[in-house]
């Protein structure tokens, strides 16, 4: 299973236990890859399974919609941002921000809403693993925008997590697999867990909108 890094901690570990108690005998093997790289992996059969950003517009793909995720500020506790309720992107303007470098998915969602607005973050580092990122914004070096599920999985309590406002940082995560590979029980009824899971997930997200 390729799998993107910010859903490898929340949504991958519950399913494998959960597929792990029917199926003991099934090994799994989890790698945490950016979308082009899930493609790629997937195209040359070294996964059976991606989860993805969706939409995919590749013909040879096939998808299936899991659950809709927002994103937040995640600020330092002793930051003075932190006192705030929400905040708009225009705050990346101003304020020193921790990002993923822009070949990443999640960097270039928020520039595509940055530039809406009319600037583009100009982050002090970029940063290609998500620990380094965490780690830098607790110590205090500057802000980022993260998934909301991933931050609140974190539980970190030196991290204030901020909703965004006036932003449609809104995104669709689902499974790809190739439409012309075979996909056996023991991946069909993965599917199905990871399915169950993801209606707790969007639970969570649609009562966070209300």
């Amino acid at each position: 299973i390729g799998t993107l890094l910010t859903v490898e901690n929340y949504l991958i570990p519950p399913a494998l236990f959960k597929f792990h108690q029917q199926y003991p005998a099934v090994k799994i093997s989890v790698l945490g890859l950016r979308t082009g790289d899930i493609q790629k992996h997937l195209i040359e059969n070294r996964v059976d399974l991606g989860i993805v950003f969706l939409p995919m517009k590749e013909d040879e793909f096939e998808t299936i919609s899991l659950y809709t995720e927002d994103m937040a500020f995640a600020v330092p506790v002793k930051h003075p941002l932190a006192q705030s309720e929400k905040l708009g992107l225009e705050v990346l303007e101003e304020t020193a921000s921790i990002l993923f470098p822009e070949q990443f998915y999640i960097r270039q969602f928020i520039n595509k809403s940055c530039k809406e607005i009319g600037f583009l973050p100009n982050p002090i580092f970029e940063v290609t693993t998500m620990q380094s990122l965490i780690n830098m914004v607790v110590d205090g070096i500057g802000i980022t925008v993260l998934p909301t599920p991933y931050l609140e999985y974190l539980n970190e309590p030196q991290l204030k997590i901020i909703p965004i406002k006036n932003a449609n940082l809104i995104r669709s995560v689902g499974i790809v697999y190739r439409k012309d590979k075979h996909l056996g029980a023991a991946i069909h009824i993965f599917i199905d867990i990871l399915k169950e899971i993801a209606f707790d997930l969007n639970y969570v997200y649609e009562s966070r909108k209300k």
